[in-house]
């Protein structure tokens, strides 16, 4: 029994990097405000490994928000372009956001890619997981 549950880890991992392409996280803090106060926001990460980040080596981070349930995101701030195939940094951004209504609001990161550092219409590549901020 053993045995197998350590074949089984073996296998696990060594299927994991296959799928390490990078991503982006968002969090928000703190969890719950009140109308007026700002939620700190930051985003941060990378996509691509090889042939991936060959294509989209210039790479942007930025931030959305929404009102739920099912408003449009909004680009809220986008951070600085960073060349991810030479420098080897991830992309960030970083904003403080003013809750304006009770409710709820929603945050995720999306990551921006192109093949120059000028583009006018980079190629999202990845969002976050959604974080949510409560507004009483």
């Amino acid at each position: 029994m053993v045995t197998l549950a350590s074949v089984a880890s073996i296998g696990l991992a060594a299927a994991g990097p296959a799928f390490a392409k990078g991503g982006i996280v968002v969090t928000a803090a703190p969890h719950s405000v009140r109308v007026g106060q700002a939620v700190h926001v930051n985003a941060g990460g990378y996509y691509g490994d090889g042939i991936e980040i060959e294509a989209n080596p210039y790479q942007r981070a930025c931030i959305q928000q929404r009102l739920p349930p099912s408003g449009p995101w909004h680009t809220v701030k986008c951070g600085k372009v960073v060349d991810a195939l030479n420098s080897g940094a991830g992309a960030k951004a970083d904003a403080n956001v003013k809750a304006l209504r009770h409710g709820t609001v929603q945050f995720r990161g999306v990551l921006y890619g192109a093949t120059n550092p000028y583009a006018k219409h980079p190629t999202p590549l990845t969002t976050s997981e959604v974080a949510t901020v409560r507004v009483r």
